[in-house]
């Protein structure tokens, strides 16, 4: 039996470590990465365009074609910003349509019970009002109806 000289033992191996590291180099165009030679042995090659906001990768393919990516840099829309808050409420404000005076709101609350009671008797109302309170009463329903289905 014959012992070798690491007491019988057989030497461990050590992995072997590769440093990994990106190829490539900063472009101006796409045409320049195109017109770039890469390695044959199919490793990716990384073209930085900074003045496109691009990327652009090119590799060698199985079949001996290259392969040339781009990728863009995609930036956020910029929101508009929320507008502030008035101070006081305004009314007829084509901006403002959030806030109504309490007095506006109840004379115009009075106006229309008067108008349906008015509908109710079957008296005499104006024809533009009964047509207005007809598209109102669509557009209410229509609003339940839409509501209802969610």
């Amino acid at each position: 039996m014959k012992q070798t000289e690491y007491g019988g033992q057989y030497p461990m191996q050590q992995p072997q470590q590769t440093t990994q590291y990106i190829k490539g180099r900063p472009v101006s165009s796409f045409d320049e990465a195109k017109a770039i030679a890469i390695d044959w042995d199919g490793s990716i090659f990384v073209f930085t365009d900074v003045a496109n906001k691009k990327i652009y990768t090119k590799q060698i393919m199985l079949d001996g074609t290259a392969e040339l990516k781009t990728y863009v840099l995609a930036e956020p829309e910029p929101t508009p910003a929320p507008a502030p808050a008035p101070t006081q409420p305004q009314t007829n404000s084509p901006v403002n349509n959030e806030y109504v005076l309490r007095s506006d709101f109840e004379s115009q609350l009075e106006r229309m019970q008067a108008e349906i009671e008015e509908l109710k008797k079957g008296g005499n109302v104006d024809e533009s009002i009964r047509s207005n309170v007809k598209s109102n009463v669509r557009k209410q329903s229509g609003v339940q109806k839409s509501a209802g289905n969610e």
